[in-house]
């Protein structure tokens, strides 16, 4: 980012700041051919300008998924204003469920899809098992709430898992891939998903942010064996900002606590995006490891001239 993009993106942060003093106004963020529709306290026009591209892995994984399973349906958690379902729309067009949990955000995942072809919504929030319990949706960071469970909330919170999910949207029962991205409940969907998983075996993209995991009370690292243990083998690695890490097989039991440590313990606080294949679908994990490989190194190229060999 050169000198005058910085201090442009500054402006209007600053600019951002003082309006939302007088109220949250709804704008609209261009991503694709897709006008999203989203509060001005969502930071995701700043994000999108200070890392651009940074969802177009996910983009890039979906396309060479579909290029395998011609007839791939997709299911979006965690699905916000339809930022994902944008991005998605940018390189394929496939059927997707879209599930949101706030009812704030959900306002705008429907309108923001409500003339878009092929798009399914859903507003719940999902666990590992069906459940009530007391809590509440807290922002996070502009752009993002964060379930708060407490004795002592006023609200109540329903859980389903996507099993149940599924049931009122059979048609997504054979989906090819999901994304998760629920602020440290992730790892629990994976759980409560875990018969469907096993019979649909879909390629598996989420968020792994220790840090929001531990909030949750979840460890983290048992998932990789969870996901072993119903025949996942290859994992690949980003970096938050959609950069490519690296790959490795879910065997590798001392990488991943490696890899757990990078980003329980990075500062500033980091997570990382992660996609897992299962052992049937070994083709496709090489076509999308090659590919991930090839587009960091274009990437790098256009600083670093001789880094493409």
């Amino acid at each position: 980012m050169s000198r005058w993009d910085w201090f442009v993106l500054k402006s209007k942060f600053l600019l951002r700041r003082l309006l939302l003093v007088v109220r949250d106004w709804p704008v609209e963020h261009q991503i694709g051919g897709i006008a999203l529709r989203l509060p001005l306290s969502h930071k995701l026009p700043i994000d999108d300008a200070a890392a651009p591209g940074r969802s177009d892995n996910l983009a890039r994984i979906a396309q060479a998924v579909h290029a395998h399973k011609k007839s791939l349906l997709f299911i979006d958690i965690g699905a916000n204003v339809g930022d994902t379902v944008a991005v998605l729309r940018k390189n394929s067009r496939f059927p997707i469920l879209a599930i949101e949990g706030d009812a704030e955000y959900y306002a705008y995942l429907q309108r923001n899809m409500s003339g878009v072809a092929d798009v399914w919504t859903y507003q719940g929030l999902l666990s590992d098992c069906p459940q009530t319990s007391p809590g509440e949706l807290l922002p996070n960071y502009g752009g993002s709430k964060q379930v708060a469970l407490r004795a002592d909330a006023a609200e109540t919170l329903r859980f389903l898992t996507l099993v149940e999910v599924l049931d009122k949207f059979p048609q997504f029962k054979n989906a090819g891939m999901i994304k998760i991205d629920t602020d440290g409940f992730d790892c629990k969907i994976i759980r409560g998903a875990r018969p469907w998983l096993e019979a649909a075996r879909p390629v598996l993209f989420f968020e792994y942010d220790p840090y929001h995991l531990a909030e949750q009370g979840d460890d983290g690292l048992s998932i990789f064996e969870t996901l072993r243990s119903i025949g996942y083998s290859g994992l690949l690695v980003f970096e938050g900002n959609g950069d490519f890490m690296f790959s490795l097989e879910l065997l590798q039991k001392g990488l991943l606590e490696e890899m757990h440590c990078y980003f329980l313990g990075g500062r500033p606080r980091k997570y990382a995006d992660l996609c897992a294949f299962h052992s049937s679908d070994s083709d496709v994990f090489e076509r999308c490891r090659s590919g991930e490989r090839h587009f960091a190194r274009m990437a790098g190229s256009q600083f670093h001239p001789n880094t493409t060999g």
